[in-house]
């Protein structure tokens, strides 16, 4: 870089500092288009950005493949804590909150209850072939000694129903 250069540099990262020169520094990014659209829309981005635009042979297709192999996906987050006032547990579900008197019992309705849930929200979604998975985790802390090992602070339980995207002329 010559000394001009570094001069049209260092003015166009001050702009504060006033002088009968302005300068302003654009990037000019390589854009890649793909979708039926981009024709239409993207040429008018790339100059509004200073920008090249490449659209790629077939872009007409490329949204329309993605959907063919892409997936749905629902999560539920479910909250189990202990019960202040009593002995039990408190199950926090996406749409109600329900007791249960021991942790085991309180996981099952988790799990359960998210299952069906996280089902029901992919097949609305659109997904066929559902597939759902569970993660556990306990947390908990430790108390003075002599007092137990560890008091239970809560657990959470995450449960995804994943599934092809259904195909209007098939499924």
């Amino acid at each position: 870089m010559d000394d001009l250069d570094a001069r049209l540099v260092a003015r166009a990262l001050r702009p504060e500092v006033e002088t009968a020169l302005a300068c302003d520094l654009t990037l000019r990014p390589q854009l890649v288009a793909i979708g039926a659209p981009v024709g239409v829309y993207f040429p008018h981005v790339a100059e509004r950005l200073h920008g090249r635009l490449r659209i790629p042979p077939y872009t007409e297709v490329a949204n329309a493949v993605g959907a063919v192999v892409g997936s749905v996906v629902c999560r539920a987050h479910i909250l189990i804590v202990p019960r202040q006032d009593e002995e039990g547990y408190r199950v926090h579900l996406p749409d109600e909150v329900r007791d249960a008197t021991t942790l085991s019992e309180a996981v099952a309705l988790a799990e359960a209850r998210g299952c069906a849930l996280v089902r029901a929200g992919a097949r609305r979604a659109g997904a066929v072939h559902i597939t759902e998975s569970v993660d556990r985790r306990d947390q908990s802390a430790p108390v003075a000694y002599g007092w137990g090992d560890a008091v239970h602070l809560q657990t959470t339980i995450t449960v995804t129903a994943s599934g092809r995207p259904r195909l209007a002329l098939r499924d």
